[in-house]
């Protein structure tokens, strides 16, 4: 019996499981070219851009950590939130392994506040804009429904004007104070688990016969 327990737990370690990682980004480091955080072996690493339009992103700017999150200084005279005054701000998420990003937590949220959700979908480096206008909770936290896995996210502040740098009132601003992703753990990787998964069943059938032709006797 205990032989095939162990051959159970064989043909189990292929499988694939998710571990929870937890990004607090609030400091006192204030403005810099980027900051790097690590929590549960999992590494990102949180640069500045911005982002046109037409969804074309640009690295440029500061990023600022601040005790309630991480914000963009894109200009002179800019504000120290991830905003949509003149430029649409965004802050570039790079990790250091594919993850699922779960949830997002903000601050410095305004009841009309909304944010730009940018993904790599060809894995190939390039931040694509997925959606201009996504509701922020009153929460603060905004709870992923779809399943979006990769190593590069992008969160921004998005304005369909942004020549209208006066009238900075009517604009998204936020920053970012947190980041909740899922660590996809592959014991194994498929197809390569595959010859395995094939050497767990003949150990098992094995098993079996041996315990069939003890019982003939």
């Amino acid at each position: 019996m205990k032989k095939i327990l162990v051959a159970s737990a064989f043909l189990l370690c292929t499988s694939v499981a998710a571990q929870a990682a937890t990004f607090d980004f609030s400091g006192n480091g204030g403005l810099a070219s980027s900051y790097s955080f690590t929590n549960d072996g999992v590494t990102v690493t949180t640069t500045p851009g911005v982002f046109s339009d037409a969804g074309t992103v640009y690295s440029q700017g500061r990023i600022g950590q601040y005790s309630t999150g991480l914000g963009i200084s894109s200009y002179r005279g800019d504000s120290h939130q991830v905003d949509g005054n003149y430029r649409n701000d965004f802050v570039n998420f790079s990790f250091d392994q594919n993850v699922t990003i779960k949830s997002v937590s903000f601050s410095y949220v305004d009841r009309d506040d909304e944010f730009t959700f940018l993904f790599d979908l060809g894995a190939n480096g390039i931040l694509d804009a997925i959606n201009y206008n996504v509701d922020i909770p009153s929460s603060g936290t905004y709870i992923f429904q779809g399943i979006w896995t990769g190593s590069l996210f992008g969160i921004g502040a998005f304005d369909d004007d942004t020549s209208r740098w006066w009238q900075s009132s009517n604009m998204d601003d936020f920053k970012i104070s947190g980041m909740v992703v899922d660590k996809v753990i592959s014991t194994v990787p498929l197809p390569a688990a595959l010859p395995l998964y094939g050497a767990g069943m003949a150990i098992l059938g094995f098993f079996g016969w041996r315990r069939k032709k003890r019982f003939a006797r």
